[in-house]
């Protein structure tokens, strides 16, 4: 589906960290859904090696992408669930292994070089958010416009799928009271 959107197709031209991000995100999310379905050791060490490597290709919007979904995932109504069991990823040991990973780059060139610290948890990370220092001062409607577009082709499907699980989430909170 994605192959076949003008938004991915023109995005994935570009040099652009972005995309190699995407297909991190997509194997680790790939990954977390073959351990609830398998429970396989190795399914853990491949998704904690896609949050690794999507930390270091765009920082830590990796992990809060797979960590947001899955915490959605987690908590949506048990009876949309029940397809997919819910066997949970996270473990002490792999966050720190995870952890290691991501930031052992990082740690050795700004020991080298301190100024990256500000640079990277200053201009980077909270600038990049919180401001419009980098330029990305679009108004919100502009990505409203601009999604849809570059979805097209999927769009109908994906608003009649989404108006199909909202009104399954309505009927299983009805049959669960």
């Amino acid at each position: 589906i994605l192959l076949t959107t003008p938004l991915f197709f023109v995005m994935s031209r570009l040099i652009d960290p972005n995309m190699m991000l995407t297909a991190w995100i997509t194997l680790a999310f790939w990954a977390a859904v073959a351990w609830m379905q398998d429970g396989r050791r190795w399914q853990l060490g491949v998704f904690y090696a896609a949050l690794a490597l999507g930390f270091l290709t765009k920082g830590p919007v990796a992990i809060a992408v797979v960590a947001l979904t899955l915490a959605g995932y987690r908590f949506w109504p048990r009876a949309t669930r029940e397809a997919l069991p819910w066997r949970s990823p996270w473990s002490l040991a792999g966050v720190v292994v995870c952890a290691i990973a991501s930031l052992s780059w990082f740690v050795v060139v700004a020991r080298r070089h301190p100024e990256l610290y500000d640079l990277f948890l200053g201009r980077e990370l909270v600038d990049r958010v919180a401001s419009d220092a980098h330029g990305r001062s679009e108004p919100f409607f502009f990505y409203v416009v601009l999604f849809p577009l570059g979805l097209l082709p999927w769009l109908p499907a994906f608003l009649t799928g989404l108006c199909d699980a909202w009104k399954r989430r309505d009927d299983a909170d009805r049959l669960a009271l």
